[in-house]
């Protein structure tokens, strides 16, 4: 024998409550797959290690969120990683390194996903000749990390590097005077710089060991340096340690009082990119 179908219940109060169930059930359906659709587009994580190298990212990839491990105004030299930061790198999409200036406290495991723009230049991302030339291996492998924003990296690429070869030319410019001057630094983060400027560097007032100045001894030679160049600039760094610099300059000359040191910073902020940090360098030049 045939079982009866069942009879729908048609009772207004039921449907009303059966509606309200079923919108509940589709409202949360759609708010935890906004959450997997937020999880999976933030999943790309990029790590810098230094400000400059984010500010790289920045310039090629608009949107990027780019996380640095060197905290804002620490001094590279001084620094260590933490716990925290260790096991971060152990999840990372990429992390850009330039391992000739923070070998001494990044220890990456084998597994880390990695560009090291220059293993063998140190503060290499201060010279525009060198940013132009590793600007496209860096485009490439973003778009290797996040191959659907292809077509706007490279169209980025294109706009980065006439920027580039725009602060080029009016960073030159505006340090050409010290080519008849000479400069005395405290920190090598500019020679490579200088150097292909022709700028005469009278000395520096710490070893090729980044951060060990020297002492007083070498101190006295740059004093009497200095009084045989009397034009010559005095150059720090911001973000980084200057004493030898400000008792060179407060020492160097009796008559009119300290010496004017010229500030420059070679690292400058997560959040900004490479033009800003060289444009802004410029204009410490300019106002000098």
């Amino acid at each position: 024998m045939a079982t009866p179908p069942k009879k729908i219940n048609s009772d207004p109060g039921f449907i009303a409550v059966s509606f309200e169930f079923c919108k509940k059930i589709s409202h949360s359906v759609i708010f935890f797959a906004s959450l997997f659709s937020v999880s999976t587009a933030h999943s790309t994580e990029i790590i810098a290690t230094i400000p400059p190298l984010a500010g790289l990212v920045h310039m090629l990839d608009k949107e990027s969120q780019v996380t640095c491990l060197l905290p804002a105004g620490s001094d590279p030299h001084h620094f260590q990683l933490s716990p925290r930061q260790i096991e971060k790198l152990k999840h990372v999409s990429l992390l850009i390194r330039t391992s000739k200036d923070d070998y001494a406290w990044l220890k990456l495991s084998s597994e880390t996903p990695v560009i090291d723009l220059w293993p063998d230049q140190d503060h290499a991302w201060l010279n525009p000749e060198h940013v132009a030339i590793i600007l496209p291996r860096l485009a490439e492998r973003l778009i290797t990390v996040s191959p659907e924003k292809k077509a706007q990296i490279l169209e980025n690429l294109k706009s980065a590097q006439k920027k580039v070869a725009s602060i080029k030319l009016r960073l030159t410019k505006a340090l050409a005077p010290l080519k008849t001057k000479g400069i005395v630094i405290q920190h090598p983060s500019w020679r490579g710089l200088f150097k292909q400027l022709d700028i005469p560097i009278l000395t520096t007032l710490e070893s090729n060991h980044h951060g060990h100045e020297h002492g007083p001894r070498h101190l006295e030679k740059a004093l009497n340096i200095l009084k045989e160049n009397p034009d010559a600039m005095l150059i720090g760094d911001l973000q980084h340690s200057n004493r030898s610099l400000q008792w060179l300059s407060k020492h160097s000359n009796h008559e009119t009082g300290k010496k004017e040191i010229l500030y420059l910073d070679a690292l400058g902020s997560c959040d900004h990119d490479w033009a800003t940090l060289m444009e802004q360098n410029i204009s410490r030049v300019k106002n000098q």
